[in-house]
């Protein structure tokens, strides 16, 4: 079963940035503050390394997230792990290993990832279980 984060970003780059940027809109990841916005699709898209509130969040670090927060980020911590599960893929987020490795991806390598993870979704049916 694929993880929830494998979800259908488009069939290149300009469709996925466009789906990261749509998801970002809706609630509850539209109560991310703008200046956040940015960073976040760049990180996502092109492995772009994070500041330090955002690299506690990709890699799964709590206590670092929530000290490094400021007054609006600390209360949007599970939109931000919500955003990441539901949205990107599993490869980007959730350990360090995982986001060093992100980063130095090529471009292809990250074109890669996205379509090998939307070629299980499309197996497993959608990421739906089944009855």
């Amino acid at each position: 079963m694929p993880n929830p984060g494998d979800v259908f970003f488009g069939s290149d780059r300009s469709e996925r940035e466009k789906t990261l940027l749509d998801a970002l809109s809706m609630e509850p990841y539209n109560k991310i503050p703008a200046r956040m916005l940015d960073p976040i699709t760049r990180y996502v898209m092109n492995g772009t390394p994070p500041g330090g509130f955002l690299t506690a969040v990709i890699t799964n670090n709590l206590l670092d997230a929530s000290t490094r927060a400021d007054k609006a980020n600390e209360q949007l911590l599970r939109a931000y792990a919500q955003l990441f599960w539901w949205w990107t893929p599993r490869e980007c987020h959730g350990s360090v290993e995982r986001m060093e490795a992100w980063m130095t991806y090529c471009a292809d390598c990250r074109d890669c990832v996205w379509e090998a993870n939307q070629e299980l979704l499309e197996r497993h049916g959608g990421g739906k279980e089944e009855a």
